[in-house]
């Protein structure tokens, strides 16, 4: 629910200078998950959360991610389902159109 929301964000700001706070957003997305997991397991300690909800996809850290228990890679492993990150929509600027007729 929350990766459509992300993405259209994203997506509507990216036409202006927002890098730095596309990195804010996704902080700020992470610390309300981060306060959630915490929320949801209060007995759980800090490393059970991490292990559980947070993943290392590619080079990021602490990705809130999920394994598809559906599906299966050739190798048996699940395909990991990771949440979007803001910071990785890529900033298109907008070009004036320029007028012929002058």
């Amino acid at each position: 629910m929350l990766a459509p929301i992300i993405r259209g964000w994203a997506n509507y700001h990216r036409s202006v200078v927002a890098s730095e706070t596309f990195e804010h957003v996704d902080s700020e997305i992470w610390h309300s998950l981060w306060q959630w997991a915490k929320r949801r397991h209060p007995e759980k300690s800090p490393v059970w959360i991490k292990e559980k909800y947070f993943k290392t996809t590619g080079h990021r850290h602490w990705v809130f991610a999920t394994e598809d228990s559906e599906k299966l890679y050739l190798d048996g492993k699940p395909p990991v389902i990771s949440l979007l990150c803001a910071s990785d929509t890529p900033i298109k600027r907008h070009i004036k159109i320029r007028d012929v007729l002058t």
